[in-house]
């Protein structure tokens, strides 16, 4: 009983695919990497106590 142990292989990947996947990996990888170290700033969360605008619509006024 003196087996060898195969290795499991994947399936060859044809050559005129190879550059087209290897492109999308990296643009996953690249944009993933974008979306993780983005901040983005919380809504009202910076307001330093500047002005404030109020607006109150009003109906417009009608014409006899």
């Amino acid at each position: 009983m003196s087996r060898t142990f195969e290795e499991p292989t994947i399936p060859a990947v044809p050559a005129r695919v190879q550059r087209p996947l290897l492109a999308l990996w990296i643009s996953l990888a690249l944009h993933a990497a974008v979306i993780g170290l983005v901040r983005v700033a919380p809504p009202g969360g910076t307001g330093a106590g500047g002005p404030v605008i109020e607006a109150r619509l009003m109906p417009a006024p009608t014409t006899p």
